[in-house]
């Protein structure tokens, strides 16, 4: 699998995971840890899939830029 574009690292989110994301939400959505979870948001935000949208308590919320589109 190569990831070329924004989008192909946004297909990695789950389509029905609510915005505002949280590492935790994004960790219970994937089974992962909230630290892995709290990576692969930082990452995206870095590369502009996902822009801040505040805080959530004392996490971080994230809303989506780039749309996955239908995937195959």
């Amino acid at each position: 699998m190569i990831l070329e574009s924004e989008a192909d690292y946004a297909a990695f989110l789950p389509e029905d995971l609510p915005e505002p994301i949280t590492s935790p939400a994004l960790a219970k959505a994937v089974h992962t840890t909230e630290l892995c979870a709290r990576l692969y948001l930082n990452l995206l935000g870095k590369m502009s899939v996902l822009a801040e949208s505040g805080r959530i308590g004392r996490y971080k919320g994230w809303k989506r830029t780039v749309l996955c589109g239908i995937r195959g």
